[in-house]
């Protein structure tokens, strides 16, 4: 007996009636057919619980934040690719706030712009952030928001958010009144007698300096409108900067102990400088120490430059310093800046603060870039913005913190 094929048995199938043929014959038929080894239980599929679903849920945010949050921490520092603005943009101060407006938005894309209806200050912004794009030809970033805002130090004149998105400027920081009865009171803080005169000397103040902050101060006073309240936020700092003179006494040593000549001196007054061993003295200490050396250099009468002002060589400077952390922060991943090198952990700040190096290279920039990596940074920036030549010690250490060049 011969076997019959499987689509002989179809067709006799089809023939009697015992099945019925597809009502056409298409591809997709076709497939199924050609599919039909496929297994297909029988069983329902089980729906799934609510518990099942939220649980679901969860664990595809937490994968997805995971996968985020390890691109920000894991991207390279100092991978910063240079912005693409203009090389160079002319500044025209706007007669409105619109004005002001339309030009922060088309020459550096920002995206808010707040100001309220302080021309002035809208103009102040707008100029000094088309100094710093023109300083590096268009490869500066740019901030997406400029606003007011309150710092938590109420000293703050301007700050960065956390984001490095945005500048914010103080209102009460550009207060003229406020900024008047402030400098009144550091001028008595650094020993100038503003109504007779006369400075008493205190070890690591510059006499010239203190001379030369009456004078202007004198000059000032007399039409107090005169003057912009820019001008009068930068005396105040100016006179802050010779208070930390004072006060953080170890550039005035440092200087102090480069030349041979007053060394030799004080080592017969028995005063030998150690620069390491003051280092490592309590600012109480080294004032006292800066205070000796002072009064051996008069009973010599030996003159002295003592310790001046290396921060704010333009009105701008405040713009200048924020905009050295805005690319900072923008060339250094999350965990450098709130775990690693440039965080504000007592334990990272110390490996800087108590750095004798660190320290002697950072004065070299002004008393505020010894604070911590990130000011530090911030500072140099602002100096580059001045057009101030660098030392290769500087540039090493503020490239080590991730310091842009362009």
């Amino acid at each position: 007996m011969s076997r019959i094929s499987g689509l002989e048995k179809y067709q006799l199938q089809v023939k009697s009636g015992e099945i019925k043929p597809p009502t056409s014959c298409n591809s997709k038929n076709l497939t199924t057919q050609a599919q039909a080894d496929e297994f297909v239980s029988s069983k329902p599929k089980k729906k799934l619980t609510t518990k099942q679903k939220i649980l679901i849920g969860a664990t595809t945010l937490l994968a997805t934040s995971a996968a985020v949050l390890a691109g920000l921490f894991l991207i390279k520092d100092g991978k910063l690719k240079p912005a693409q603005f203009k090389e160079f943009i002319k500044f025209t101060p706007a007669k409105t706030m619109e004005e002001a407006r339309e030009f922060a938005i088309k020459n550096f894309g920002v995206e808010k712009f707040d100001f309220e209806d302080d021309l002035e200050m809208a103009n102040w912004i707008n100029e000094g952030l088309t100094n710093v794009n023109n300083k590096f030809k268009g490869k500066a970033h740019m901030p997406k928001i400029l606003a007011f805002g309150e710092h938590k130090s109420s000293q703050a004149q301007a700050f960065i958010d956390g984001l490095g998105e945005g500048i914010y400027i103080s209102k009460k920081a550009y207060d003229k009144d406020a900024n008047i009865e402030h400098i009144k009171k550091l001028m008595k803080n650094v020993g100038i007698n503003i109504k007779e005169n006369k400075i008493t000397m205190l070890a690591g103040m510059d006499k010239q300096k203190a001379l030369s902050f009456i004078k202007k101060y004198q000059e000032m006073i007399k039409s107090p409108d005169s003057y912009t309240r820019f001008q009068w936020a930068d005396l105040q700092t100016q006179l802050e900067d010779a208070y930390a003179s004072v006060h953080k006494p170890m550039r005035f040593i440092t200087d102090i102990s480069e030349n041979k000549e007053i060394s030799k001196i004080l080592e017969k007054e028995n005063i030998p400088i150690v620069l390491e061993e003051i280092f490592q003295k309590s600012p109480e200490e080294q004032t006292k120490i800066a205070q000796q050396i002072a009064d051996a250099l008069d009973k010599h009468k030996i003159k002295y430059n003592a310790q001046g002002s290396d921060r704010f060589l333009s009105t701008f400077d405040t713009i200048y310093h924020e905009m050295g952390h805005l690319q900072n922060y923008r060339n250094s991943n999350y965990f450098t800046r709130f775990f690693g090198k440039l965080s504000d952990r007592p334990k990272q700040i110390e490996k800087f603060t108590k750095d004798f190096q660190k320290q002697q290279i950072a004065q070299k920039i002004s008393w505020y870039a010894q604070k911590d990596p990130s000011e530090f940074v911030a500072e140099t920036f602002a100096q580059m913005c001045n057009g101030k030549e660098l030392d290769e010690d500087i540039l090493r250490l503020y490239k080590y913190y991730n310091g842009v060049t362009f």
